[in-house]
Parts: C-alpha cells; sequence; structure tokens
C-alpha cells in the first residue's frame, strides 16, 4: 500500500481561510471611505445639476415662448400679406417711371428758370446803371429848386401886392369919388 505523504505544515504566510475577520474590517473602512466621498461627490454634483436643471428649464420655457410668438407673428403676417402684391408693384412701379418723367419736365424748367434769372441778373444792372444816370440827373436839380424857391418868394409878393392894390380899389370905391363912381357904371363889381 501506498504510504501516505504527510502534508505540509502550513506556511506563515498562508492564512486560514476561516480567519477572514481583518480583511472584513479592512474592506469595511475602504468601503466606508468610499461611501462617504462618493456622498461628498454627489453633494458637489447636487449643487451644481439642481440649478443647472433650472437654468436650462428657464432656457426651454423661455425657447419655447419665443418661438411661439414667432410663429404666430409669421402667421399675422402670412393673413396680412396682400394676395395682390404682383399687380400693385406693377402700378408702383408705373407710377416711379411717371414720377421720374415728372422729375426730367421739372429739370427742364429748372434750367429755363436758370437763363431767366441769368437774363434778369442782367436787367438789374442795366436798371442799376439807369438808376445812376437817374441820380446824376437829380443833382442837375438842385439850381432849378432854388429857381423854384425864388419864384415861390415872387408869387408871394405879387399877392401881397395885388392884396394893396385890392384895398386900395376898395378905398376908392368907399369915397365915392367922382371918377370912380363914373367907372362902376361900366364894372361889374
Amino acid at each position: 500500500m501506498a504510504e501516505k505523504t504527510p502534508a505540509p505544515p502550513p506556511s506563515p504566510a498562508a492564512k486560514d481561510p476561516t480567519d477572514t475577520s481583518a480583511e472584513l474590517h479592512g474592506l469595511e473602512k475602504a468601503l466606508t471611505k468610499f461611501s462617504d466621498q462618493f456622498a461628498a461627490s454627489a453633494k458637489r454634483w447636487e449643487l451644481l445639476i439642481y440649478p443647472s436643471m433650472f437654468i436650462f428649464s428657464m432656457l426651454a420655457v423661455s425657447g419655447f415662448y419665443l418661438i411661439f410668438s414667432l410663429t404666430q407673428d409669421i402667421r399675422i403676417l402670412a393673413q396680412n400679406v396682400d394676395p395682390k402684391m404682383a399687380a400693385h408693384m406693377d402700378l408702383m412701379s408705373d407710377n416711379i417711371s411717371q414720377l421720374a418723367k415728372n422729375i426730367d419736365t421739372m429739370r427742364g424748367a429748372i434750367q429755363t428758370m436758370n437763363t431767366s434769372v441769368v437774363n434778369i441778373d442782367g436787367n438789374i444792372a442795366s436798371v442799376t446803371s439807369d438808376m445812376g444816370a437817374i441820380s446824376g440827373k437829380m443833382d442837375a436839380l438842385d439850381p432849378m429848386l432854388i429857381n423854384i424857391a425864388d419864384m415861390n418868394a415872387s408869387m408871394r409878393l405879387m399877392t401881397a401886392s395885388t392884396g394893396f392894390m385890392s384895398r386900395d380899389m376898395s378905398q376908392m370905391n368907399s369915397n365915392i369919388s367922382r371918377p370912380m363912381s363914373f367907372m362902376n357904371s361900366f364894372t361889374p363889381w
């Protein structure tokens, strides 16, 4: 029969498979540390994620509102677009070409007016020279005005002399002198 070989003695490095409490204790510490770090990391992410989600939700709501209002505005624009726009644009084009013709007519009238203004300018120069000549002739009137003033003074003297003669004639009439009464029969006054 064969002899049994004795089992080798357990090495000090090999441990008893039933003695796992030390290993479990180390594993428990590692898992507890991992769990604490995971919880701290989760809290940090919560501080970042929840506000980000709120902001994203607000942006989504405002984006929805903007898109909704844009579609409403486009709907109103589509309802208000004139279906006869092409005909109206043709009419507007005709009116613009008529306006261009009228502007050309106005340009011609303005050029004619410029020519007239140049002629008027020449006439004004002629009138200015004529006024200068009249002014020169008016200077010659000064001696004539002096002569007219002298004639006026002479007329006053003649009026005064006629008044004296009239008075003298009245006095002669009132005395009823003989030669005057003879003359009175011929004169009506």
